[in-house]
């Protein structure tokens, strides 16, 4: 019941940090340049451009990810384990590898909201954010495979 109550809030922070940024493209439409940054290196500068249509793509990418990591977490015997997967170790791994896919889904959703944001207003990616976002997802996957060899 706890785990569901932590996965139902980084939901809950996942959509929030999706749907503002969707409100604040939308609301900030008008004041946008025609030419925004549309993909940012690993120093959080601008290293390629496009027109502000491009947040429309952006946007649709970002709902798009976080629908399809809801859809294939209902699918737990579609994923690809690192270890075998037996009658036995089955629940705990499926329940490992759900955790891990909860955060994955949150931190993506809050990267693609900073990345809408950072665009629309044609300025460049904070380096703090992006590397914390980065690593926070580089961390929780290797943690998920620890954790998936050490319950196997």
């Amino acid at each position: 019941m706890r785990k569901e109550i932590i996965y139902l809030i980084m939901n809950i922070i996942g959509v929030l940090a999706l749907l503002g940024s969707t409100l604040f493209v939308i609301i900030m439409w008008s004041q946008i340049p025609d030419q925004i940054p549309t993909h940012y290196n690993f120093a959080g500068e601008a290293d390629g451009y496009g027109g502000k249509g491009s947040l429309i793509f952006m946007m649709v990418l970002a709902w798009f990810v976080f629908i399809l990591i809801t859809v294939l977490m209902r699918f737990p015997n579609t994923w690809n384990m690192p270890v075998k997967v037996t009658a036995e170790n089955k629940a705990r791994l499926y329940s490992i590898t759900k955790a891990m896919l909860e955060v994955i889904k949150m931190l993506v959703s809050l990267l693609f909201a900073v990345m809408l944001i950072n665009a629309a207003i044609a300025t460049p990616m904070p380096r703090f954010i992006l590397i914390a976002l980065i690593a926070a997802m580089l961390l929780s996957i290797i943690m998920g495979i620890f954790m998936m060899y050490k319950n196997r």
